[in-house]
């Protein structure tokens, strides 16, 4: 399933598979000038590619390589003949697809092998310039694509909530804090971020500032709780009421566990609270 929504100059592209009637979990790619940013899931490439032979498309560049962006890669590149841009770090494993979890598999589907180009620092179309901005922490060789004079931010996975409550297997919180702060402090009056998922954030450098705190509060409370001597399940009930629900959803991949080692890592490393 296909939803077009249009925000000023920017065609948002939200996907959604379906099974057995029901929807799954949305995703959003975004064309600008003919420019696609990201390219969804494998499930739903062949509607997407469909929408897209009406329109003007004369670049893909994916934020990262996860199986939810680079889903159309293959079909779009064969279709027409244009070329993809992705980080270094993201380029091996959008040729050759890692093994996925048979959550990954059931909720997205596997990726066929695409060919990217390794991304400039800036992307040109014919109205806007784009910086190419590294952004890791949700995984390694994620970028995000700012338009500055628009005050566009095109953040990938970068976030995903104001107040995330488990963490997956790619994440670095260091990083993640690192690449928000990055992008709050981007010399534009306004920040728009165009998230992955169904949401558009006008109030974009708030957002993020928000999510900051929220990581630096629960890393100060989790190692406070730490050097009291309580264990990783307790802090777990303490911070979040329990484990959360998508522990079991994605076969243990997301888990307020690991965020709350994740936390603790960064404590331990040096990270503010």
């Amino acid at each position: 399933m296909l939803e077009i929504v249009q925000f000023e100059e920017v065609t948002q592209i939200r996907m959604c598979p379906s099974a057995q009637g029901r929807l799954r979990y949305w995703v959003s790619a975004y064309l600008i000038d003919g420019l696609l940013i990201d390219t969804g899931s494998a499930y739903v490439a062949t509607s997407l590619l469909k929408y897209l032979t009406a329109q003007k498309l004369d670049a893909v560049v994916n934020t990262h390589h996860h199986e939810d962006h680079v889903g159309g890669n293959r079909l779009l590149q064969d279709a027409f003949d244009i070329p993809l841009y992705a980080h270094p770090l993201a380029i091996p494993l959008i040729e050759r697809p890692a093994a996925l979890s048979a959550y990954r598999k059931r909720l997205w589907g596997v990726p066929e092998p695409s060919f990217p180009q390794p991304i400039q620092r800036e992307i040109h179309t014919r109205n806007h310039s784009f910086e190419v901005i590294d952004a890791p922490g949700h995984c390694p060789g994620h970028v995000c694509l700012v338009e500055r004079d628009k005050g566009w931010v095109f953040s990938g996975d970068l976030y995903i909530s104001q107040t995330p409550r488990t963490a997956g297997p790619e994440n670095d919180i260091g990083q993640m804090l690192a690449s928000m702060k990055k992008l709050c402090e981007l010399p534009m009056e306004r920040l728009i971020l165009f998230t992955s998922l169904r949401t558009i954030e006008k109030k974009g450098r708030e957002r993020l500032l928000r999510c900051m705190g929220w990581y630096q509060e629960l890393a100060s409370r989790a190692s406070e709780m730490r050097r009291q001597g309580r264990t990783i399940d307790e802090i777990v009930q303490a911070l979040f009421g329990g484990e959360s629900i998508f522990a079991g959803l994605t076969g243990g991949l997301y888990t307020s566990q690991r965020l709350v080692s994740l936390l603790l890592t960064f404590r331990s490393n040096g990270g503010a609270g």
